[in-house]
């Protein structure tokens, strides 16, 4: 470890704020934590930052490992409850004080110059009010997800997987600018991956943060939304480059359908607040005629794909925990989505 190469900041020491406050909200994943937190050791010697690890309820040593000196120098938040992604965000934006922020996943390692090229793209385009960066899967293939059109009952209805691969155009799906050679000025998107979203501190506080109508999932389209409503761009830099091993933390849960319920339940949220009810009583409609559909067809395909090759009938069962799931929620038969956020703004308020 070499805490000197860290950029901490002490203002009675540098005399000013931070260039860059990097809020982590960790939960359970504490092998991906070091990596990050290693790799914001060696970023670029010109951008100051103070990073912010909230910790929700880990119970894999995470807060024990930062609390005994692994990173000195990281500010540890411990609430006394996992206040879930956008709630847990927000706190740690409460007590930053970098000029920008940048929300970063504990499953990420920075490379190279990102923050400073993240850094200068808002500094040096008054317009832009966020900003994200390419993002990389572990194997080094790009990640689509980074840049994403605003939900629409055809992009959301119509983008399985099946029919990305048959209809491949980027233009589509609303991230063309990924297959664009890279730039240092930033290009215009709808949603940036809140993976790895950098924000002006000012612009953040207006907007009152993450929303709190999310547990976890479509926080960062809300946030984008809301800002692109007030007049901010927000941008792409293809030049800035994360790897980002991806939803570590929902996968210790996969052989369930938490994760696949809750981001159609913020997806329906998000509907209801940015067109209104009855757009999103179409999208859950819609979601649960496509659920039973593919549950049909997964169902027929089971047997035969089991007496010709046994293992693959394990992403069978995979696809069908998810839809069961889904196709349950569309009906109406998992409160807990709503009653999980009710349950966190009560203990907030107590």
């Amino acid at each position: 470890m070499e805490p000197n190469r860290w950029k901490a900041f002490d203002m009675a020491i540098i005399g000013r704020a931070p260039d860059l406050s990097i809020i982590i909200v960790n939960w359970n994943s504490l092998d991906y934590l070091r990596g990050c937190l290693e790799s914001l050791r060696h970023g670029s010697e010109e951008t100051i930052v103070e990073v912010i690890v909230v910790d929700n309820q880990s119970t894999d040593g995470s807060r024990e490992a930062l609390m005994g000196g692994e990173f000195p120098d990281v500010k540890l938040l411990v609430p006394e409850r996992n206040l879930g992604f956008v709630r847990a965000n927000n706190l740690g934006a409460s007590v930053a004080n970098g000029r920008h922020f940048l929300f970063l996943n504990p499953d990420t390692v920075v490379k190279g110059d990102a923050l400073a090229i993240m850094t200068r793209a808002l500094d040096e385009n008054p317009g832009m009010g966020i900003v994200g960066c390419e993002l990389r899967n572990g194997d080094m293939t790009l990640q689509t997800t980074c840049v994403q059109p605003f939900p629409t009952l055809t992009n959301q209805l119509l983008g399985a997987d099946v029919l990305r691969k048959i209809f491949s155009s980027p233009s589509l799906w609303g991230n063309a600018v990924l297959y664009e050679p890279p730039e240092q000025r930033p290009k215009p998107v709808e949603v940036v991956c809140g993976a790895c979203l950098m924000i002006r501190k000012n612009l953040f506080r207006d907007l009152g943060g993450f929303s709190r109508d999310y547990f976890m999932y479509a926080e960062e389209v809300d946030l984008c939304y809301a800002a692109a409503k007030v007049g901010w761009q927000v941008g792409y830099i293809g030049s800035a480059s994360v790897v980002h091993y991806g939803g570590q933390s929902s996968r210790q849960v996969r052989k369930s359908s938490f994760a696949d319920v809750l981001i159609a339940s913020s997806v329906f949220t998000f509907f209801k607040k940015s067109k209104g009810t009855p757009y999103a009583t179409l999208y859950r409609l819609g979601q649960a005629i496509s659920g039973v559909c593919r549950l049909v067809v997964i169902g027929l395909g089971y047997l035969p794909i089991w007496c010709v090759r046994k293992r693959d009938t394990d992403l069978l069962r995979s696809a069908g925990v998810k839809w069961v799931g889904i196709t349950r929620w569309a009906l109406g038969l998992e409160p807990w989505t709503q009653q999980l956020i009710r349950d966190v703004e009560q203990h907030q308020a107590t």
